[in-house]
């Protein structure tokens, strides 16, 4: 009987994940891609130093074209749905993890949490939303100490 408990308690240790959970990042469930058109500011950053522009100028179908700080040349996205986006070029899928009601303030981020990025139309941005995207970006796995 020892010997049956001992082997029932190794099974369900070997059932175990081993580790803390890690947050799953999500994307914003039905977001419209045209609320990106227009002239970002990138004021806040995984991955990279923050700053410069990210312009969405064009849209056919479900491609969308672009152009990112560091880059001078378009760069296509296609449209997933549901807040994903597929970057044509080393960058990847990014999803959108917020976006403020009135479209003034975006975060994007990669579900390996290696890239990220907080956009802001339109001026400075002011602290609370910097603040509340900041959380968002931590509460989507980033950790609060490596966004710039």
């Amino acid at each position: 009987m020892k010997a049956f408990i001992v082997a029932a308690l190794l099974t369900l240790a070997a059932c175990s994940t081993g580790g803390p959970d890690t947050p799953r990042m999500t994307a914003v469930a039905g977001f419209d891609v045209d609320r990106l058109m227009g002239q970002w500011v990138e004021v806040g950053a995984v991955g990279r130093a923050p700053g410069g522009r990210w312009s969405f100028h064009d849209r056919e179908g479900d491609t969308l074209f672009l152009v990112r700080p560091g880059g001078e040349n378009v760069v296509t996205a296609i449209d997933r749905g549901n807040g994903r986006l597929d970057f044509a070029d080393a960058t990847g899928t990014l999803f959108v993890l917020w976006a403020d009601a009135d479209d003034r303030t975006l975060v994007l981020g990669r579900p390996d949490n290696r890239f990220g990025a907080i956009l802001n139309k339109g001026g400075a941005i002011p602290p609370d939303r910097l603040r509340a995207a900041r959380e968002i970006m931590v509460w989507n796995g980033y950790d609060a100490a490596e966004i710039r």
